[in-house]
């Protein structure tokens, strides 16, 4: 018979160690350059593939400022020829002994010319794949990548920009609500994984660039940073969401306790054909590796659980679930749910912290924190 009062909640991880277990996959087939059982680090080089591109088309005869039927003249290769990067294609001499060039953009081979058009075939470029964390080759897939694994801490966030890195986590300011502005972050944190508690500045962007930042994890960020954040060559991962928001305590707390420590950041962020959440990574010792176990994907929605808000007023906000089961609930607007009681910034097993603020949250705005 189906419970109706059984409920399951995604999890977000924010654990001083597990197991962790992970894929190092080729967007491509290509050559796998390691052994199973192999130790990796962040750096070393587990797969290689060339990454094909499609014909370039070049309008030759804009760049020359000539009509199309002319542009044969001033080619300095014949079809089928092959080229170097920056090695001049065509060439035209203009008044006043001007020159106007087109040199090739990569290393390749002239296709075709038709009405001032070029169509160029560039080399595919070399993609090499790093483990990009500390662990072992557990399982090697022939021709697309590896899966390796470790014990770590583990730090999941909701937003990232695609990017990776690795370095020494720094932890900027001591307040949970401290922002990422220019005026505290100088040269002692090039190469650093920075953590701030707060929201992400546009100022305090650009400097973490400027220095060579590693990567920066923070509470959250403006919406208006975010092409600025996905154009960045450092990963941004926050844990919140978009606007002015704090780090959740069990979050803020985990990463306060990894100060200092080596750390890989993976702000990848897929919602659709195999969800992925951003994450931090943070090897542990070796004495206390044989202690870690594998994190749920889902825990079981009961009293005593530590939750975190996902949207609404209480964003972010992390508590106890203090009701014995969900009950529908009327909330702001008139919206009827299914909702639990939660005692925020409770962090008792017990949920017994009388003074918490407590209120009633729908069932989907929670994802549980362990």
């Amino acid at each position: 018979m189906t419970n109706f009062h059984v409920f399951y909640l995604p999890v977000a991880h924010a654990r001083p160690q597990a197991r962790i277990i992970r894929e190092r996959l080729l967007p491509h087939s290509g050559e796998v350059s390691v052994e199973p059982d192999q130790r990796v680090e962040p750096p070393h080089i587990v797969a290689r593939a060339a990454m094909p591109a499609a014909p370039l088309v070049v309008n030759l005869a804009q760049r020359l400022g000539v009509p199309p039927k002319d542009v044969k003249g001033f080619l300095l290769k014949a079809i089928g020829d092959e080229f170097n990067k920056d090695e001049v294609l065509a060439s035209k001499k203009g008044r006043l002994g001007r020159v106007s060039e087109y040199r090739a953009p990569g290393v390749g081979r002239l296709l075709a010319e038709h009405e001032g058009q070029l169509v160029l075939e560039i080399v595919p470029a070399l993609m090499e794949l790093p483990a990009n964390i500390n662990g072992v080759v557990t399982n090697v897939m022939p021709r697309y990548g590896v899966v390796i694994e470790l014990a770590g801490g583990l730090a999941q966030g909701i937003w990232g920009n695609g990017k990776e890195n690795y370095g020494v986590l720094k932890l900027l300011g001591d307040k949970p609500d401290q922002a990422l502005t220019q005026d505290i972050i100088d040269v002692s944190y090039l190469g650093a994984l920075v953590v701030v508690g707060g929201a992400i500045q546009a100022d305090g962007l650009k400097q973490a660039t400027a220095l060579q930042v590693h990567g920066v994890i923070a509470g959250s960020m403006p919406a208006s940073l975010r092409d600025q954040a996905m154009a960045a060559a450092l990963p941004i991962m926050i844990t919140e969401g978009f606007g002015s928001w704090s780090m959740a305590a069990p979050t803020y707390e985990l990463l306060k306790g990894f100060n200092g420590r080596e750390a890989a950041l993976r702000a990848v962020y897929r919602t659709r054909g195999g969800a992925q959440r951003p994450e931090l990574v943070s090897p542990l010792p070796q004495q206390d590796a044989a202690s870690a176990e594998a994190p749920p994907h889902a825990v079981l929605l009961q009293k005593g659980a530590l939750v975190r808000v996902g949207a609404g007023a209480y964003l972010g906000q992390a508590g106890r679930v203090v009701s014995e089961k969900p009950q529908t609930q009327t909330l702001a607007g008139g919206i009827r749910a299914r909702a639990v009681e939660i005692a925020l910034g409770s962090s008792a097993d017990t949920a017994a912290d009388l003074e918490a603020e407590r209120v009633w949250i729908p069932i989907h705005n929670l994802e549980a924190i362990g």
